[in-house]
């Protein structure tokens, strides 16, 4: 194998790990927030900083907040090459004592439509804040009504792969390159249109 492979591999192992350790940690922190406060749609509505603040960062020992106006620091590409700025939406959230950086996207509201609650990550921090939607920018979403947390949100493994293979790295559609990674087995497929 060649170095540029080696390094790739090596990348794509890092983000397939931690995909799975954010999922893990997230959904027992949920399921502790549910055991002390019942039911999901039971809770009262709340910004993005009061539903971290009491909903996630009681459990998950070691992380710290992180505001707004750091987030606006932030940045995500996608591979149209459509920019955000990770406090849009209102956004606060948590850095998991791992490295993760946790976004609960415009807050908690149980008249949401959906019914879901965005939650956005980046697996690792660097030093000029720019991520890319599918390579370092991912999201789950927490199910307000099933008080539980989804892997990804209108897709299954039965869905087109083409369609989303298209749509990993888009804006508005950073799920599917969940769906894509963990309908392969929790790996990077061969396909995955994002390179490392």
């Amino acid at each position: 194998m060649t170095l540029p492979v080696l390094i790739s591999n090596y990348k794509k192992s890092i983000v397939e790990t931690r995909l799975k350790r954010v999922y893990s940690v997230l959904s027992n922190a949920m399921l502790f927030a549910v055991k002390d406060n019942g039911a999901s749609k039971d809770w009262p509505n709340s910004s993005s900083k009061e539903f971290t603040e009491k909903y996630l960062l009681p459990y998950l020992p070691g992380s710290t907040i992180v505001s707004e106006s750091m987030l606006a620091d932030m940045y995500v590409y996608s591979s149209d090459g459509t920019q955000i700025t990770l406090n849009g939406g209102y956004s606060s959230g948590l850095k998991l004592k791992t490295g993760e950086l946790i976004r609960v996207v415009n807050g908690f509201n149980t008249a949401s439509s959906s019914g879901l609650v965005q939650i956005g990550f980046i697996l690792s921090q660097n030093k000029s804040d720019i991520y890319y939607f599918g390579k370092e920018y991912f999201t789950y979403y927490y199910d307000i009504n099933k008080d539980t947390l989804m892997l990804y949100n209108g897709y299954s493994c039965k869905s087109n792969k083409d369609t989303l293979i298209q749509r990993c790295g888009a804006y508005g559609h950073d799920s599917a390159c969940v769906a894509l990674i963990v309908c392969n087995g929790w790996k990077v497929p061969k396909d995955y249109p994002i390179r490392f």
